[in-house]
């Protein structure tokens, strides 16, 4: 039998890249390869992700252009090793943040900020440049009518549990 010969290379640069398809016979000897520019197979492996997302019931709600970091999260999230964070905008828009189950608010807080720059990028198709520092100095996170203010505490020390509501709130300016 004879081995696999697909060539990745170029993979990581505009080069041609082979692809390997199994022949119509079924016969493994007579492998056929397809030449696939970079983009072209890119564009491939993300049509063929995104059939086996749709029709899996766990992985259904993810995008193709996952990234692992977001599999790890909904993998932990469905095993009761993570909990959903309903964080609402002043705005009212609702990001649904995963963080695990002994997380401290600078989690949760980086959980936000990778949240949103991932959602822009996927809508603009590029970088955004969001100042977390200032958005961390003008708003607060308040679950319950209580500032979320020390960073290292834990989230369950504050009563938030799975599909628990945290809101961002207005601080006030402190006179210097």
């Amino acid at each position: 039998m004879e081995e696999d010969k697909t060539d990745f290379r170029g993979m990581g640069d505009q080069e041609d890249t082979i692809f390997a398809e199994p022949p119509a016979d079924g016969t493994v000897s007579s492998l056929r390869t397809t030449t696939l520019s970079h983009k072209e197979f890119m564009s491939e492996a993300k049509r063929e992700l995104a059939a086996i997302f749709e029709e899996d019931p766990l992985l259904g709600d993810l995008f193709p252009d996952i990234t692992v970091d977001e599999v790890k999260a909904k993998l932990a999230l469905e095993h009761g090793q993570a909990m959903l964070v309903n964080v609402e905008r002043g705005d009212g828009e609702l990001l649904s943040t995963v963080v695990k189950l002994d997380a401290t608010v600078m989690d949760l807080k980086h959980a936000i900020q990778c949240h949103v720059n991932l959602r822009e990028k996927r809508r603009k198709n590029g970088v955004t440049a969001i100042s977390w520092h200032y958005v961390w100095k003008m708003y607060a996170l308040c679950f319950e009518k209580q500032k979320l203010t020390n960073n290292s505490k834990k989230l369950t020390d504050y009563g938030i549990r799975n599909r628990a509501a945290v809101t961002f709130v207005k601080q006030l300016q402190r006179n210097k």
